[in-house]
């Protein structure tokens, strides 16, 4: 993944990963910022991210201070937003 993350981005998503992304199934390899799924569009002023694996994938926001929504979804399932 390459994209223009601000530092405080890159914490705030490291600390998504570890709290709420590991224990709910994904990223079982603890790859994280350098997974091979995640995908982030926008730079430090604000970006969006999304993380596919199945059958559970997470979206959501950061503003450039690190803070944003995270959703959840399961097949025909919707979980959150939950603010970070």
């Amino acid at each position: 993944m390459r994209t223009n993350m601000n530092a405080l981005q890159a914490a705030a998503l490291e600390r998504v990963f570890a709290g709420m992304l590991r224990p709910a199934g994904l990223d079982p390899d603890g790859e994280g910022l350098y997974g091979a799924n995640l995908h982030v569009d926008g730079g430090p002023d604000g970006l969006v991210w999304w993380y596919d694996d199945e059958p559970l994938s997470a979206n959501g926001t950061l503003d450039g201070k690190g803070h944003g929504l995270v959703w959840l979804r399961r097949v025909g399932t919707v979980a959150g937003p939950t603010a970070v």
